[in-house]
């Protein structure tokens, strides 16, 4: 008898636009007056039939968001070609009121059914017309969750496109959420033989692309996984169902039982190497024992860096500190003294600090040669200006005997170094970051690199011309929602100058400008013409 315990269930999801068409009957002044509005634009042709008209409209159907954009030219412009005008209404008003045996259908638009390539204006989705049917299967149980569909040759992601040059047949392509182990494997199996493999522990660009992960973008397929997701999860969701998409479910599934800053803090560090398709590129994990935040206090009564007591009360409080376990007690070793590096993580730089350190790991071979000339404290204020800090990370990016000697013949000028840093900002130092702080849905966080400005770019804040004027002091927040940039804040002089929303967002319709206030209110800052 089959566990009751589980669930089974179907989706069928379209694989590209689907041209639909409706046909609406009314009586002739209904019709008229319908008619006399914007409807009109929306409609093929208007039919006589006895004593009704009948109103026939086509639309496409996004396979993505589900919106139902009308099929004609005004709403899928292309280059060159402009939409018509429209009928007139006198021309309308006469066909109704004065049938003509020769005339029962009137012409009103024509449709694009013929148009093969489509980008929805709701979602942005750059897709193909398209009558295929998609059918995705989702199992799930307690704490576990399957997702699987058949994928063809030449589809998914290309590193196991060798496994599927001998298999004609179609493979399955199965998605596999354990959250009792905090895993999400990617598997191609036939039959019951596997033949790829892959962990996901960080969102990637190409999972938009593969045909199994890309449901995760659709919304008649996340309204049943998100149902089942919450039903099996082993834990509070600190997330609603809106903000649920592959990203969050993806660190939900890894963590379990933290609070929602943490998985935006997550998020966060990973963001900047989702372009990077690289394996085993993640943050660092305390053998397994992160996965649950109940196992947490037994893991920092083992270390040796909880012995200084408000380091200890520092890592109870925020649990993201144990993903860089190495760099804070290879910092404790080379501080000698455990004030400098309780300073250290006390600091708005911290994360961003151990972040760097882990990723250029060859940063610890300069450290050590700083130690040998400069004391604990001088390391400290190094560690926390990100101009210094950029600067180890091009010298760890040399040979020792070149670096050696830039540092022992640069004593006394440091901090003007030569290198062209193609990561650092202009002469940014700890006073122009920002520590990423939530307020409401909101999250405030610096702009730091230019990826970050890029990124804002394309969720639609025209912010990139603005990354030339930190040369000028200008600093900038930006504020994100569900991992899309919502806004962006230059700031100068402890005060707001500019609000830079992006071009879906109504700072006044939506609660994002009370954000805004509560946090300048918090950082004692000024809005400009508020």
């Amino acid at each position: 008898m089959e566990n009751q315990t589980e669930q089974q269930e179907q989706c069928f999801l379209h694989q590209g636009f689907i041209l639909k068409e409706r046909v609406l009957g009314l009586g002739p002044q209904r019709a008229e007056k319908l008619l006399q509005t914007q409807y009109k634009l929306c409609c093929t042709s208007a039919e006589r039939a006895g004593d009704q008209i009948l109103l026939r409209r086509h639309f496409y159907v996004c396979p993505c968001c589900g919106a139902r954009i009308p099929a004609y030219i005004r709403y899928f412009p292309t280059k060159g070609q402009k939409s018509p005008p429209g009928l007139s209404d006198d021309l309308i008003r006469q066909w109704i009121r004065f049938p003509q045996a020769d005339k029962p259908v009137l012409q009103l638009n024509l449709p694009l059914t013929g148009k093969k390539i489509l980008i929805c204006p709701v979602c942005g989705l750059d897709g193909a017309r398209s009558d295929d049917i998609q059918l995705v299967k989702l199992k799930g149980k307690p704490g576990c969750i399957t997702v699987s569909g058949k994928l063809r040759k030449g589809e998914g992601c290309p590193s196991a496109w060798p496994c599927l040059s001998e298999h004609e047949t179609e493979v399955e392509e199965r998605a596999i959420l354990d959250m009792e182990n905090g895993s999400i494997r990617l598997v191609l199996q036939e039959a019951d033989r596997i033949l790829w493999e892959r962990q996901l522990i960080r969102w990637e660009c190409w999972y938009q692309k593969d045909p199994l992960l890309s449901v995760f973008f659709r919304n008649p397929f996340l309204q049943k996984f998100r149902k089942m997701f919450r039903k099996y999860y082993p834990g509070a969701i600190p997330f609603q169902d809106a903000e649920l998409h592959l990203e969050q479910i993806l660190y939900l599934t890894r963590y379990i039982g933290y609070s929602r800053s943490f998985y935006l803090t997550v998020q966060t560090l990973l963001q900047p190497l989702s372009d990077i398709v690289m394996e085993g590129l993640d943050l660092p994990t305390v053998s397994g024992g992160m996965h649950r935040k109940e196992k947490l206090p037994g893991i920092i009564q083992t270390l040796e860096v909880s012995g200084y007591q408000p380091i200890n009360q520092l890592l109870q409080s925020r649990p993201e500190f144990l993903l860089f376990l190495g760099e804070i007690e290879q910092l404790e070793r080379l501080f000698e003294d455990s004030n400098y590096l309780y300073m250290l993580m006390k600091s708005p730089l911290s994360i961003w600090v151990l972040y760097y350190l882990h990723f250029y790991g060859r940063i610890w071979e300069v450290l050590r040669q700083l130690k040998t000339q400069y004391d604990s404290e001088w390391i400290y204020h190094q560690l926390t200006d990100l101009s210094s800090l950029e600067c180890m990370v091009e010298l760890s990016a040399m040979e020792p005997a070149m670096y050696r000697k830039m540092i022992q013949g640069q004593r006394g000028a440091w901090r003007a170094s030569p290198l062209i840093l193609q990561r650092r900002i202009p002469e940014m130092h700890a006073g122009q970051f920002f520590a990423p702080e939530l307020v409401g849905e909101y999250l405030f966080a610096s702009m730091m690199t230019a990826w970050e400005f890029s990124k804002a770019e394309r969720d639609g804040v025209e912010c990139l011309r603005l990354f030339q004027n930190m040369d000028y002091g200008y600093t900038y927040v930006g504020i994100w929602k569900c991992g899309t940039c919502r806004a962006v804040l230059e700031i100068q002089d402890y005060t707001v100058c500019r609000i830079e929303p992006s071009i879906n967002t109504d700072i006044h319709k939506s609660r994002l400008f009370q954000a805004v206030q509560e946090w300048c209110s918090q950082m004692w800052y000024d809005i400009l013409g508020d």
